[in-house]
């Protein structure tokens, strides 16, 4: 008699809000960011919806996704990149946030 194995299932990616390993990514990339001077904090609201991080002048930059597309925006509520990928949107806000006084632009 066989064994029947469980098909392996990925976990859904949610249609609003953050995964629990998103917020983690956005929390270790924050660290990073503060580390380089770049970031001043970082924040959660709404038990993950979504996240904030801070640059270096205070300026908050928020990550969460909407009907199953993850978003940046900054303090104005201007989308400043969109996309199915999470990775792209980390990327983004990396370019985003100024250099410190002493990294070059």
């Amino acid at each position: 008699m066989a064994t029947i194995l469980p098909f392996p299932v990925k976990k859904q990616v949610p249609a609003w809000g953050l995964m629990e390993q998103e917020c983690d990514a956005i929390q270790a990339e924050a660290y990073d960011l503060m580390l380089q001077g770049r970031a001043t904090g970082v924040s959660i609201h709404r038990d993950g919806q979504y996240m904030c991080v801070f640059d270096n002048k205070g300026e908050p930059y928020s990550i969460g996704r909407e009907n199953g597309i993850c978003y940046l925006f900054d303090n104005n509520e201007m989308v400043l990149a969109r996309s199915q990928r999470f990775e792209i949107i980390l990327d983004a806000l990396e370019m985003m946030l100024p250099p410190t006084s002493d990294q070059p632009a």
